[in-house]
């Protein structure tokens, strides 16, 4: 496996840090642990989507523009199934993504893609 440098903001690494020690294992292994459940394709759209999905945009046209860039990067993944996104308008006159999704079977019905549902 090929291994790749990340430079971060030792305060973003801070709950990583406490769970290693805690823990007795290395850092990179906590960070590897948690990077690695990112990798099957559900899994990807699961997180992926919930990493863009009710956050709040400043403006339709980056919200749209994010939108935009998660559509593409599904093209040329296996079969997941159906996802539809949209832009909606919340309070403060921010903007947010919905995101649902349709497994292929269509079995589980649609179902939103968000960190609160």
């Amino acid at each position: 496996m090929n291994e790749i440098t990340i430079n971060l903001n030792s305060q973003a690494l801070a709950r990583f840090r406490d769970s290693a020690y805690i823990r007795g294992i290395p850092l990179k292994e906590c960070v590897e642990e948690f990077i690695d459940p990112l990798s099957p394709q559900e899994d990807w759209l699961n997180s992926v989507g919930e990493e863009i999905a009710d956050m709040a945009y400043g403006t339709r046209q980056e919200a749209q523009a994010i939108a935009q860039r998660f559509n593409t990067s599904l093209k040329g993944k296996p079969i997941i199934g159906t996802v539809a996104t949209r832009v909606v308008k919340i309070a403060g006159g921010k903007w947010t993504i919905k995101i649902n999704h349709l497994d292929p079977s269509g079995k589980r019905g649609w179902r939103p893609i968000s960190i609160y549902s």
